[in-house]
């Protein structure tokens, strides 16, 4: 049986909604968390696999900083683009304030001289959060976790309320990708647009 093709444009889980989520947090809330993460004297990590939201966390995190008045600098490696911006460290000691915060997502990306020579970088109590898939590079501030629950809220949010889909579907996806909610979100998105998921109303997605 052949499936009706959804164009781009009328996929619901598209990144363009994604991004609109915020941070779902499930024990705690960003105050708590923030709280936490300056009474460990501002370093810490956000642990977790990959696709498991510790980038979507760190950004709501430098977000709150930033709307607090805290100028932010970016640091981002992954497994696609593993190596360190050339003169990062130099920029680091001339651009940054002891007062600002330093945000290193993917840190397990690089080696322990590299990671020696960026904590030696940092200036004395200048903040810093990381993202790493494994604890031991800072104290960890949060285990980033996910569950069946968390991506059915997703989906539960995003502009097409009327989806028809199972909800043992949602827990065979969530299963299949091992937690996963990036690699989960990108099987709906092609489930989606293969016409594998009925509407029940068609609404506009955007304006």
């Amino acid at each position: 049986m052949s499936h009706a093709f959804q164009p781009a444009r009328n996929n619901p889980f598209a990144t363009e909604h994604l991004l609109r989520i915020p941070y779902l947090f499930q024990n705690s809330s960003l105050d708590e968390l923030i709280e936490r993460f300056e009474q460990m004297g501002s370093r810490g990590a956000l642990v977790g696999p990959e696709g498991h939201g510790k980038t979507t966390l760190q950004e709501a995190i430098a977000a709150e900083y930033e709307r607090r008045g805290v100028k932010t600098h970016w640091i981002r490696v992954s497994r696609d683009c593993p190596h360190l911006p050339k003169g990062i460290f130099e920029q680091l000691a001339e651009l940054t304030a002891p007062e600002d915060l330093i945000l290193f997502d993917g840190v397990e990306q690089i080696s322990r001289l590299a990671w020696w020579r960026f904590r030696r970088t940092l200036k004395p109590g200048q903040a810093c959060l990381i993202t790493t898939h494994t604890p031991g590079w800072f104290p960890t501030l949060h285990d980033c976790v996910t569950d069946c629950l968390l991506l059915r809220e997703i989906i539960a949010r995003l502009p097409v309320s009327d989806i028809q889909i199972d909800s043992a579907e949602i827990d065979e996806i969530w299963l299949k990708h091992q937690g996963d909610l990036r690699q989960s979100l990108f099987d709906l998105y092609d489930r989606f647009a293969s016409g594998e998921f009925l509407v029940a109303r068609s609404s506009p997605l955007s304006e």
